[in-house]
C-alpha cells in the first residue's frame, strides 16, 4: 500500500508512546558521538529504489550539515533501518544499543526518511516546541483521543529551540491533517497562507540545518566569522562561509555574498532523479502525475517531473 503525505507522516508517533517521553534528546550524552550516526539496514527488506531513496536522505542531511552515516554492523549503539509493519517510526536521540528505525512500505522516501533519521539524531516535532501555541492552533476536539498524546507540547527544559523561529517549513512539521478523527484539519496555522506549507516539505529546510549545525556544533571554532557578519536570515555554515535562504525548498540555502558563489559554485544539493518503472511515460500520458502523485513520486519522479 502506498500511503499519502499526510497518511505517512501521521504514522510517526503510532509505534508507541514511551519514545518521545522518556528521554532529553537535545542533551549532549543523547547526541551521537563525532557527529556519527552508525547503523544497519536490515537483510532483505529493502530493495534498489529504496536503497536509493535511503541514500539520498543520508545524502542531503550529511550536504548541509557535519553529521555522517556510517555502516557498521557491530557497533554498540546504531540505528536498525527496518521494515516498519504498520508504519514509520524511530526513537528520539541515541538512547543506546540497537534502536529500531521503521519504514513501512509507504515511507520509503526521501522525506519521510530524513523525517525519521532526524528523530534518531535527536529532533523532535516542530508543532510541539514550547512556543507552538503562538503559531498554531491544535484542535483537539478533532483528534482521535488515543492520539492526542501525539500534540503534546514540551517546555523549555525538555526541548531547546536555539532561539530559532518556529518553521512551518520545517520536514519535522506535522501536515494538517493529523490525526484527524474527522477529516478536518487539526493544526491550524495563525498566520495565513502556511495551512498546505506544514507537513509538506520535500526535504531540510533552512532552519532545520541551522538546528542541526548548532545542536553539532558544526561550525568550526576556527571560523573568524559570526552570524552577525551574514546579516539578518543568515548564518554561518559548516564551511566557514555565510549560508542564507535559497531560492526554492528543493535547494533551501546558498551562500549569501555573491563572492562566495564565484569562488564556490551553489550550496545546491542535487541528486539523482530517476524512474523506477518502463512504462512512466504511459502513465504520465494517461494523467497519473496528478491522478496519483505519490504513487508516481515513488516510481516516475524524472518523468513526472518531481525531482
Amino acid at each position: 500500500m502506498v500511503f499519502s503525505m499526510e497518511e505517512v507522516m501521521e504514522m510517526d508517533h503510532l509505534e508507541r508512546k514511551k519514545r518521545t517521553a522518556a528521554i532529553r534528546p537535545n542533551k549532549k550524552e543523547k547526541r551521537w558521538p563525532n557527529s556519527t550516526v552508525t547503523y544497519e539496514m536490515e537483510y532483505g527488506s529493502f530493495n534498489p529504489r529504496d536503497a536509493h531513496e535511503i541514500t539520498k536522505a543520508m545524502n542531503e542531511i550529511s550536504h548541509y550539515t557535519c553529521l555522517q552515516f556510517k555502516q557498521d554492523l557491530g557497533a554498540e549503539n546504531r540505528v536498525f533501518l527496518q521494515r516498519g509493519y504498520g508504519g514509520c517510526y524511530s526513537r528520539v536521540g541515541m538512547v543506546g544499543g540497537v534502536q529500531g528505525l521503521g519504514l513501512d512500505i509507504g515511507c520509503r522516501y526521501k522525506q519521510i526518511i530524513i523525517h525519521e533519521l532526524l528523530h534518531a539524531i535527536g529532533i523532535h516535532h516542530e508543532q510541539t516546541r514550547p512556543d507552538r501555541d503562538d503559531y498554531v492552533t491544535i484542535r483537539f476536539d478533532r483528534i482521535y483521543s488515543h492520539s492526542v498524546y501525539n500534540f503534546r507540547k514540551h517546555d523549555e527544559d525538555y526541548l531547546n529551540t536555539f532561539r530559532l523561529p518556529y518553521d512551518y517549513s520545517s520536514v519535522m512539521h506535522y501536515g494538517k491533517k493529523a490525526f484527524s478523527a474527522n477529516g478536518e484539519s487539526t493544526i491550524i496555522p495563525k498566520y495565513p497562507g502556511f495551512e498546505d506549507v506544514i507537513g509538506t516539505n520535500p526535504g531540510l529546510s533552512l532552519y532545520d540545518i541551522r538546528t542541526l549545525n548548532n545542536m553539532y556544533d558544526c561550525v568550526p571554532d576556527s571560523c573568524n566569522i559570526t552570524d552577525a557578519d551574514c546579516g539578518r536570515h543568515g548564518f554561518v555554515g559548516k564551511d566557514c562561509k555565510c549560508w542564507c535562504h535559497g531560492d526554492s525548498r528543493h535547494n533551501p540555502v546558498e551562500y549569501c555574498f555573491e563572492e562566495d558563489r564565484k569562488e564556490l559554485g551553489t550550496l545546491n544539493y542535487t541528486y539523482d532523479c530517476r524512474d523506477w518503472r518502463s512504462d512512466c511515460a504511459e502513465y504520465v500520458e494517461q494523467g497519473y502525475c496528478k491522478k496519483s502523485r505519490v504513487w508516481m513520486m515513488f516510481f516516475c519522479e524524472k518523468s513526472c517531473k518531481m525531482c
